[in-house]
């Protein structure tokens, strides 16, 4: 396997610098990727130092963010700049140097930068994105790596994910499993009653998880930092939780809602997408919220049923405040498994908690992306009206609302 090495700055990428390397370590192995020269042994000379490492690896990894110009011309005149040294080495020895551009950089002018690494200006850039497309991206990175050292004689094997990957069964406790959904066809109303006008949408095939996240899982999210990395959420997310400083949902010590098979609660739509970017992250897998003609889809059927067990109402099938049932708490998410399934296997569509989708209220959608309503579906264990729990109705909510009736579940594309 081709060494690689890895020059960045901390204070222009250090977060998606650790997410690349993370990827190219399932790729290449750990012990053939370097990231950090933090640890350089006292009373060495660092010039001799930094070169034996660049000279010690095959490729050079040139991770470029937004401001990673600025310091590299602030820095000019320090002779100690360490990424000004590791990319003046790579290119003296000849090595593979790809300069990476990450957070929406672009190759920098290099005019005003030090003469000594503008040859770096004429090698051919990579691109990675955030998520959902990091991973694939850094998959393609490892490729074009690997090509090229196949193309040397001095390897001939593609690059395969590492065998300990974690999939999402992995990560997440049980209960979970993914439910495999064929295409088809749903029909989704413009209003809030079935007698709205609608409107037909092809939705082709889709895996769901079979059970809303519950609390043990989305825990997996708060141990991993989830809440203090930016790297997962949207811009205006956080900028949300920095201004509440949120480190965790809002109902998470409440006794009768913080059961650990419970579905998680008090979560608004910027937090559930950043659960998604995380998985999505930490395993590889494209998970995300479900649109709504997913998730229409998942709970109806090929008959389109009004509830998810068929066209009749029964309160006794889900988790729910519509006499004579009654209800004070959510349920554990597999409570009215095989009673309330939709015709897949979907357990939990109707009652216990409206779940977030993806998708805008609006059509066509009004306003910023990830600022306008979101599309909620299912109805929860507080809702005394039976109409909530059909399968085609739709609710509406502002994407930072963390009721304690509202939680999610993903999809995998």
């Amino acid at each position: 396997m081709p060494k690689i090495f890895i020059s960045y700055r901390r204070d222009d990428s250090q977060y998606v610098t650790d997410s690349i390397y993370d990827h190219l370590t399932r790729h290449f192995g750990a012990g053939n990727v370097f990231l950090d020269v933090g640890s350089i042994p006292f009373g060495v000379d660092f010039r001799q130092y930094l070169y034996d490492q660049i000279n010690g690896h095959d490729a050079v990894l040139v991770i470029v963010g937004p401001e990673w110009a600025r310091h590299l011309r602030e820095r000019a005149d320090q002779p100690d700049d360490f990424v000004r040294i590791e990319i003046e080495n790579a290119l003296k020895l000849d090595k593979l140097v790809i300069p990476v551009l990450v957070m929406g950089a672009s190759m920098p002018d290099f005019v005003d930068l030090p003469e000594t690494i503008q040859d770096l200006k004429w090698r051919n850039s990579a691109i990675v994105r955030r998520q959902p497309d990091l991973p694939g991206d850094c998959a393609r990175l490892a490729e074009g790596i690997q090509v090229y050292f196949a193309s040397k004689g001095l390897t001939s094997a593609l690059p395969t994910p590492d065998a300990a990957a974690r999939s999402t069964k992995d990560i997440l406790p049980a209960p979970f499993d993914w439910v495999q959904i064929p295409s088809g066809a749903v029909v989704i109303t413009d209003g809030q009653t079935l007698g709205s006008r609608g409107r037909p949408y092809d939705v082709p095939a889709f895996d769901i998880a079979k059970y809303p996240i519950t609390n043990a899982q989305y825990a997996q999210f708060t141990k991993e930092q989830g809440y203090h990395n930016k790297l997962w959420w949207t811009e205006p997310g956080w900028a949300l939780r920095e201004r509440e400083q949120w480190t965790r949902p809002r109902y998470w010590d409440q006794p009768h809602l913080s059961g650990l098979n419970q579905p998680v609660v008090g979560v608004t739509w910027f937090e559930a997408q950043a659960y998604c970017r995380w998985l999505s992250e930490s395993t590889g897998e494209n998970t995300a919220l479900p649109t709504e003609q997913q998730w229409q889809r998942a709970a109806e059927g090929d008959e389109r049923n009004m509830y998810p067990w068929g066209n009749t109402w029964d309160c006794t099938r889900c988790n729910n405040a519509v006499a004579p049932c009654t209800s004070s708490s959510t349920t554990p998410v597999d409570h009215y498994e095989g009673v309330g399934d939709s015709m897949f296997g979907v357990v939990d569509m109707a009652g216990n908690v409206w779940e977030w989708c993806r998708t805008e209220y609006s059509y066509p959608a009004k306003g910023a992306v990830e600022s306008y309503e979101r599309v909620m579906r299912g109805g929860s264990w507080l809702n005394i009206q039976e109409y909530f729990f059909q399968s085609g109705i739709r609710f509406r909510s502002n994407p930072d609302n963390w009721a304690m009736m509202r939680g999610f579940r993903i999809v995998r594309e």
